[in-house]
């Protein structure tokens, strides 16, 4: 069992977890949580807000430094995402214990917590409609010939462009973005960097979810904030 340190300013998010897990298991859960957190951060209005601007520009320089071809550029973002963040609002592991069942026990900021478990239960809330909006931008993209396309390239029409950012505005609204129109704005404005860029949000988002949909993975009751009484923000089961 590893423990980590807790600090008074932060709250904890604990994970009963089931099954057999390995090493890649643990590692898998945390890199698609983290990317999720990370995003979220910059990525919701009212996070952002508080912020350092620098930093913010910083996060939309990288946006705008990467290729958009392939997975570097998406690894890339979300770990200079992570890394950006992490002076004012990290994200540690507390505790791991190896069981079954066993715990895993993260700490961050209470407001980013809570919006991940948002954005993992608007999977069993109205998946449909989340994947409709996915299926639509992934095909557009496809018929376009722009998944391999780099951050400089643009849609055919104004009239796909269009209907491709509504789509991409439903599906961030669907996964808990409060304002679509701040991840655009991160992105310059550039529909095919959002289109990416919101794809992959609903690709990590759907694999956390996997985690808690196979019975892997269920939020515990909150756990305590240095002591001080329940954490405000876990994760809802």
């Amino acid at each position: 069992e590893y423990t980590g340190t807790v600090y008074a300013s932060d709250t904890l998010a604990s994970f009963a977890i089931d099954g057999s897990w390995d090493a890649s298991d643990f590692a898998r859960f945390y890199s698609k949580f983290a990317d999720l957190y990370a995003f979220l951060t910059v990525g919701i209005s009212q996070l952002a807000g508080q912020i350092p601007a620098d930093a913010l520009q910083s996060v939309k320089r990288v946006i705008q430094s990467l290729a958009w071809r392939g997975g570097g550029s998406y690894v890339g973002f979300y770990d200079s995402m992570f890394s950006k963040i992490d002076e004012f609002s990290p994200l540690r592991v507390n505790r791991i214990q190896y069981a079954s069942p066993g715990t895993i026990e993260l700490k961050g900021s209470p407001d980013a917590l809570g919006h991940v478990g948002t954005v993992v239960n608007s999977f069993a809330a109205d998946s449909g409609a989340i994947k409709d909006a996915y299926d639509f931008v992934h095909k557009v993209l496809g018929q376009e010939n722009l998944k391999a396309a780099d951050a400089s390239a643009g849609f055919s029409t104004p009239s796909v462009e269009q209907a491709v950012k509504e789509k991409c505005d439903v599906l961030n609204k669907g996964l808990g973005i409060d304002s679509p129109e701040h991840v655009l704005g991160l992105c310059d404005g550039k529909a095919v960097i959002y289109a990416k860029i919101t794809l992959s949000f609903y690709r990590r988002a759907k694999e956390l979810h996997r985690f808690h949909a196979e019975g892997r993975v269920s939020a515990d009751e909150p756990a305590e904030q240095d002591g001080t009484g329940p954490a405000q923000g876990c994760i809802p089961a």
